[in-house]
């Protein structure tokens, strides 16, 4: 026989060699590294272990669940998070309401965990407060870098003056002491840390709801790269809808979710 009759042969006796490794590969257990944000109570933060915790951490548990994924999650601030993920260190980042633009990051962003709803909270003895121009001369407190700061910057800062806070606990604390009239933050948060504390009781406190249109969409969802678009696809696939196909409102997953209240 020819030798070269016998490449034919070769080949097909590689390809049935390979093909078991190829499978295995393909059937290969996924094994994800997901960057969490830190002390922002009640969504996701450290636990007296120092391991994530929080509403959305029990989200992603579901969601690597249903993927057959293994998961860890690193605990870090979103500025840190987001660089390790185009270094390759992770796989994922969730992102809060942290204000973000996608195509500056290079990353993509997944359908919601859990839909906002924003709240004003100011104090019982003060005027109720419904209209954009019931804030005139008022002081209102919110997330340092986050949409909602964004929201007011854009909306209300020709009539109240802004101020931005690291910790929203910090914020609470000058609400109550009247350093601030006001608070825009979402309902989860109001409910865990105001709502469901002595202080609802005690101090007193009035809610009003407002619906901004303009509220960025970049929160409450899971970033990849762009170019990892197998990853994005199986992940925005396996993110929890209710019956219409809606993510949940973030204040619901409280209902299935005990956070530790030490914690924030």
């Amino acid at each position: 026989m020819k030798p070269y009759r016998l490449i034919p042969i070769l080949i097909s006796l590689l390809l049935i060699w390979l093909t078991p490794i190829t499978y295995a590969l393909d059937n290969a257990p996924l094994t994800l590294s997901i960057g969490v944000p830190a002390y922002r109570y009640p969504y996701s933060y450290a636990d007296n272990k120092q391991q994530a915790s929080g509403i959305l951490i029990e989200v992603l548990k579901g969601v690597c669940e249903r993927l057959k994924a293994t998961c860890s999650f690193n605990i870090g601030t979103t500025d840190d998070l987001l660089p390790d993920l185009q270094a390759l260190k992770l796989n994922a980042v969730l992102i809060l309401d942290t204000f973000i633009v996608p195509e500056v990051d290079n990353i993509q962003l997944s359908r919601h965990l859990c839909t906002l709803k924003p709240v004003f909270i100011q104090n019982k003895q003060d005027p109720p407060r419904h209209a954009i121009t019931d804030y005139k001369g008022t002081r209102i407190a919110v997330l340092e870098g986050s949409i909602y700061q964004i929201y007011l910057l854009d909306t209300y800062s020709q009539l109240a003056r802004i101020k931005p806070y690291l910790f929203l606990e910090n914020a609470i604390f000058d609400l109550v002491y009247g350093r601030v009239d006001a608070l825009l933050t979402e309902d989860a948060f109001m409910q865990e840390r105001i709502k469901n504390t002595s202080l609802w009781g005690y101090h007193g406190f009035t809610l009003n709801y407002p619906t901004p249109n303009d509220l960025s969409a970049t929160a409450m969802t899971l970033a990849v790269r762009n170019q990892d678009t197998d990853l994005f696809k199986q992940l925005d696939k396996a993110l929890p809808t209710t019956k219409d196909q809606q993510p949940p409102a973030c204040s619901e997953l409280l209902k299935s979710t005990t956070p530790d209240k030490g914690k924030h």
